[in-house]
């Protein structure tokens, strides 16, 4: 087994893997988050895809486009939002009319 000097590294781990777990979350839309955990994996020189800065500069690119997609989901949200708020404020509006109009009834009759 060959030791590697500390640097960042990326490797490639099969699923079925002895010491690889993943404990999945839900979250509150219905989505997953997720933990890996490596508990004691043993991996050949096959399974390093790379390391150093090359690892470095791929893991900033991977950040920018998460970034990219969590803000148009959180652009998709904020649109789901607004067309559920209108609607609310619509039918507000149309029970308020209605209140209005049985209210001023019952004072004519009263």
């Amino acid at each position: 087994m060959r030791t590697l000097k500390k640097s960042t590294a990326l490797f490639y781990i099969e699923r079925d893997c002895g010491g690889l777990s993943l404990n999945l979350t839900e979250c509150a839309d219905g989505t997953y988050s997720g933990k890996i955990i490596l508990d004691d994996v043993q991996l050949d020189e096959t399974s390093l895809l790379a390391a150093g800065d090359s690892v470095l500069e791929a893991m900033d690119y991977v950040r920018d486009q998460a970034r990219v997609m969590t803000s148009a989901y959180l652009v998709g949200l904020a649109e789901n939002v607004f067309d559920i708020t209108i609607d609310y404020l619509k039918v507000t509006k149309a029970i308020w009319q209605y209140n209005r109009k049985f209210s001023s009834l019952a004072t004519s009759c009263g």
